[in-house]
C-alpha cells in the first residue's frame, strides 16, 4: 500500500467530531441548528453553500445576503463522544435527542439577549 493509500485509510478510520452546531447571525439574533456526524464537515459546507449563494436554507440564505459574511458565526454547541466499542454506530436518535436538548436549554447572546433558535432543515 503506498503512503497516500495508508494516509487516506487512517483519515477514514478517525473519528470525527459529531454533535450540534449553529450559523448564528450576530445582527438579529437567529440561529440556525442542526446536527452532524462530521462537525468541521457541515459547517465548512454551511460556509461553502452560503458564500456562494446557493444555501438550501432560503431564510438563511437571505439573512447572509442581507447582513453579510462578518454577521454570521458558525460554532459547535454541543458534541457527543463516538462509543469506543463495536464499529458502525448509528448515532442518528442521539443526535436528535441532543439537538432537543439544546433546543429546550436556548442560548444567548453576548449580551444576554435570547437567540432564537431556528431548526437547519
Amino acid at each position: 500500500m503506498t503512503r497516500r493509500r495508508e494516509l487516506k485509510a487512517d483519515y477514514k478510520r478517525e473519528a470525527r467530531p459529531m454533535g450540534v452546531y449553529a450559523v448564528r447571525n450576530l445582527i438579529t439574533h437567529v440561529a440556525y441548528v442542526g446536527t452532524a456526524t462530521d462537525l468541521p464537515g457541515i459547517l465548512n459546507r454551511h460556509r461553502f453553500e452560503l458564500k456562494l449563494g446557493g444555501h438550501r436554507n432560503a431564510d438563511l440564505a437571505q439573512a447572509y445576503k442581507d447582513h453579510g459574511p462578518h454577521a454570521f458565526a458558525y460554532e459547535v454547541l454541543d458534541e457527543l463522544e463516538p462509543q469506543t466499542e463495536g464499529g458502525g454506530q448509528d448515532y442518528g436518535s442521539e443526535l436528535e435527542t441532543l439537538l432537543s436538548l439544546r433546543m429546550e436549554q436556548g442560548l444567548t447572546a453576548e449580551g444576554g439577549e435570547p437567540v432564537k433558535l431556528v431548526p437547519m432543515y
